[in-house]
């Protein structure tokens, strides 16, 4: 009797269950089978809502950290390149700035010692015409 009642409220609140089995012929089985399905499949899907939910929040916390590394890292890496930059920028300009002291200083001697040149130059030039000048009194 009440099997019969059960099953009359089932198939009133699930229309579309077409599973209409007579509780004379193994309703018992049948329901306690179902019973222990729905069980199986509740636990499952509790199982599944756990895993799913720590999984997730090891995925968040493993993201999180990785973010944060990659981060600092950037960071890192940010000031050891800004800092390599500027090294390297006051190598260049301490360089810069001697070669150019070197430099000024090669043209300073090449111009005197071309100075000095053309002025021997002017003194050979002079001596020759004195020579020059000498040799024609001679001939006179």
């Amino acid at each position: 009797m009440v099997w019969d009642d059960y099953f009359t409220v089932l198939a009133a609140l699930y229309p579309w269950c077409h599973c209409t089995i007579a509780p004379s012929r193994g309703a018992t089985a049948t329901f306690s089978t179902r019973m222990e399905n729905t069980s199986r499949r509740m636990e499952n899907t509790s199982r599944r809502m756990e895993n799913t939910s720590s999984t997730r929040m090891e995925n968040t916390s493993r993201r999180m950290e990785n973010t944060s590394r990659r981060m600092e890292n950037t960071s890192s890496t940010r000031m050891e390149n800004t800092s390599r930059r500027m090294e390297n920028t006051s190598r260049r300009m301490e360089n810069t700035s001697s070669t150019r002291m070197e430099n000024t200083s090669r043209r300073m001697e090449n111009t005197s010692r071309r100075m000095e040149n053309t002025s021997r130059r002017m003194e050979n030039t002079s001596r020759r015409m004195e020579n020059t000048s000498r040799r024609m009194e001679k001939h006179q």
